[in-house]
């Protein structure tokens, strides 16, 4: 359970009802501009593996935006399957998200909806995922439920490789035998 729920925690921001990622006065996202040009393509269908990191996701978007140097992929109403090696894959739902190829990140938002192959579901409103530390980031309020568990709490620290999850504050906790 704890393994699965590794791979589906997040990292909690306030969203903004628009369809591109909110953008601040200087034009930027979480400090990333978000491109006015770049390559564009509707109802997308792309698949990151990468040997190394020993996971595997595909992204499935209606909308995505390569960056003109293509480091960077924007992107907004997504599904991305996650496949870990050797573990149980889960789908994560949500508005907007960013890839940032050469540091290994993923910054995803709005209204997220994580689901494991064991029926757990977490949700929250933003999460950043580091590939190469392989690690998962939160600080808002969560919710995990599954079969006989349903836990909130605000902010969370995940170890992927170890498979450890940390509900790091406000945690409440109601567990049903089955």
């Amino acid at each position: 359970m704890i393994l699965l729920l590794a791979g589906i925690a997040f990292y909690l921001l306030q969203e903004k009802d628009e369809s591109h990622p909110a953008k601040t006065a200087d034009n930027t996202s979480d400090n990333t501009p978000f491109p006015d040009n770049g390559l564009k393509l509707k109802d997308i269908h792309y698949t990151h593996d990468d040997p190394e990191k020993h996971v595997k996701w595909v992204l499935d978007a209606k909308e995505v935006i390569f960056s003109n140097d293509k480091t960077t992929i924007f992107f907004n109403d997504f599904t991305l399957n996650f496949k870990p090696e050797n573990k149980q894959s889960f789908r994560v739902t949500g508005k907007h998200g960013i890839y940032f190829r050469q540091k290994g990140k993923l910054d995803i938002k709005g209204n997220l909806e994580g689901l494991s192959e064991n029926g757990y579901r977490i949700l929250t409103e933003h999460a950043l995922v580091d590939e190469k530390a392989g690690t998962i980031h939160g600080a808002d309020p969560v919710t995990i439920t599954g079969p006989s568990i349903h836990v909130t709490g605000k902010g969370l620290f995940v170890d992927i490789k170890r498979s450890r999850l940390k509900i790091l504050s406000d945690v409440t906790a109601r567990i049903t035998r089955p």
